[in-house]
């Protein structure tokens, strides 16, 4: 097993967008660049320098025929998710590599899969109270975190929380991660039911700020990420606006930091 350099990870990741770029073409199946990956697109026309991922999305409709589709192919790539995978703990869809591992520090060490990026669904919000609807899956979403997180690294820096996250986690043991996730689908199929007042990864995005106008996904462009074309929302400055506020001002030196802390290796 040989650890590989954020450069080396980020030429795989990069692999594995190009394959679902071209994969969803194919199967007329509208992907785009989300989250810090769109930011980075737009403000670095790459990667934002300190970042370590790959984050896309697709409507919900799109999403799920990916998904059906997709956990049919035979190849080098595969699907992690707890949709597949019973005992993942993620709620969204992450297209891996074969032979290859990621480790990332917070997480249970029993958790394994390859070098990925993440797929999201892009969800609508009908109900009047938005804020009433986000903080209920903002709440399974922290237990999911709690029942995730190994305790070990919360040990190592001495947090003083430690010995709650010890009994939540002892708790949320007899608690299924599908279980979880069944309820947050519970709601968030009822919101896609009826007409959208807001669009949003509220699956695990950025809360209440990731409502935007559902005018936002309508249309799609393309914008340069190293090099290479990809997908975008047309109305990518509003989304971008409601998450991030001026994002085209850096953050501060001490906020340049990666969202995850993890290590990548070739099998």
């Amino acid at each position: 097993m040989k650890k590989i350099t954020i450069e080396e990870l980020r030429k795989y990741q990069i692999q594995i967008l190009d394959e679902v770029a071209a994969f969803c073409k194919k199967h007329s199946i509208q992907y785009f660049l989300m989250g810090g990956t769109l930011l980075g697109a737009v403000r670095h026309q790459g990667y934002i320098p300190w970042d370590d991922d790959i984050d896309i999305a697709m409507l919900r409709e799109d999403y799920e025929r990916f998904i059906e589709l997709y956990s049919k192919e035979k190849g080098q790539y595969y699907l992690y998710s707890n949709r597949v995978n019973k005992d993942s703990i993620f709620p969204f869809v992450k297209v891996c590599l074969k032979d290859t591992l990621i480790r990332e520090e917070l997480l249970n060490k029993e958790e394994k899969y390859g070098i990925n990026i993440d797929v999201f669904p892009v969800d609508s919000i009908s109900s009047a109270d938005e804020r009433k609807v986000v903080n209920k899956i903002s709440l399974l979403i922290r237990l999911r975190n709690f029942k995730a997180v190994s305790l070990l690294a919360y040990w190592k820096k001495r947090d003083k929380s430690l010995p709650i996250r010890a009994l939540l986690k002892w708790g949320l043991s007899f608690v299924s991660y599908r279980s979880i996730f069944e309820k947050m689908d519970q709601i968030i199929r009822e919101e896609n039911s009826k007409p959208a007042r807001f669009k949003g990864n509220i699956t695990w995005g950025y809360g209440l700020k990731e409502l935007t106008s559902p005018n936002v996904f309508d249309e799609f462009i393309e914008v340069s990420f190293e090099g290479k074309k990809y997908q975008s929302p047309k109305g990518y400055d509003e989304w971008l606006t409601c998450v991030f506020g001026d994002y085209m001002q850096l953050p501060p030196e001490e906020k340049r930091i990666p969202n995850h802390s993890v290590e990548a290796f070739v099998l």
